[in-house]
């Protein structure tokens, strides 16, 4: 056609795509260095790193040892989880200056660290594990280690904010473990109960009954029990009339 001229087909441009990170303190020093110079997020940043700067030792434990690193991308050592392994963990966090020590609550196995860290002057944050292994995932951090997830704890407490949480006391910790022992023998009860209706052997039928005899006895002792320290504690015992008060909540069967 008259006035045409011929032009090349624009070619459309793809952004190169930077490597995936594998680790959690490559993924942190990417978060850190995405942001431009003069953005905003990077005045943000710099505002909450002078505010907020707190070094923070993330702690994997387990049933036998304590994975320890110095907030995402620093020095990680592995301890025994013994009172000496704890000692050494403290000497640990004091030689690279953390200020609070972050652990998911394990079930148990974080309480004799919990407490001797506490103990010796170092502040520890219960996390919840479900939350920590979201964060990770939303991280793509997929791949699961005592290191690595040594390294996501201290990532999910700086960027959470996460606080320390005050021992419990005395009348707190007995209180807790009457109530999850009354829980076991509930629910030890509703077990038996439901396998005795399967049998009609006489000889079982009778350990089912003394079973359950010894079973109500104990429960029944740790009703008292928890009774007892409610009635003790003038906050516990308008909490508990609180609760009483509420329309549709069932009666505490240490107070039925």
């Amino acid at each position: 056609m008259r006035g045409s001229r011929y032009r090349e087909p624009l070619t459309r441009r793809t952004a190169p795509v930077p490597p995936q990170a594998t680790t959690a303190g490559e993924l942190w020093d990417r978060c850190r260095s995405h942001a431009r110079p003069n953005s905003r997020q990077t005045s943000i940043a710099r505002t909450r790193q002078v505010t907020v700067a707190k070094i923070i030792c993330g702690v994997d434990v387990s049933s036998f040892s304590l994975e320890a690193c110095i907030g995402p991308a620093g020095p990680t050592q592995a301890f025994p989880n013994t009172a000496e392994g704890i000692v050494e963990l403290l000497a640990f966090c004091r030689q690279q200056g953390a200020e609070l020590v972050a652990m998911e609550a394990t079930g148990g196995y974080e309480k004799q660290p919990f407490a001797l860290l506490w103990a010796q002057g170092l502040p520890v944050a219960l996390l919840n594990p479900r939350a920590v292994r979201r964060f990770a995932e939303g991280m793509g951090l997929l791949e699961k280690t005592d290191r690595i997830d040594a390294r996501v704890i201290a990532w999910f407490a700086a960027v959470k904010g996460s606080r320390p949480c005050t021992p419990a006391s005395a009348e707190q910790q007995r209180l807790k473990a009457l109530v999850t022992r009354l829980r076991q023998l509930t629910e030890l009860q509703v077990a038996q109960r439901n396998q005795r209706l399967l049998v009609s052997d006489t000889t079982v039928l009778t350990a089912y009954r003394e079973l359950l005899a010894l079973v109500a006895s104990q429960m029944r002792a740790l009703e008292a029990a928890i009774a007892a320290l409610i009635a003790a504690d003038p906050l516990w015992q308008k909490l508990d009339q609180a609760f009483r008060s509420i329309k549709g909540v069932a009666t505490v069967p240490w107070r039925g």
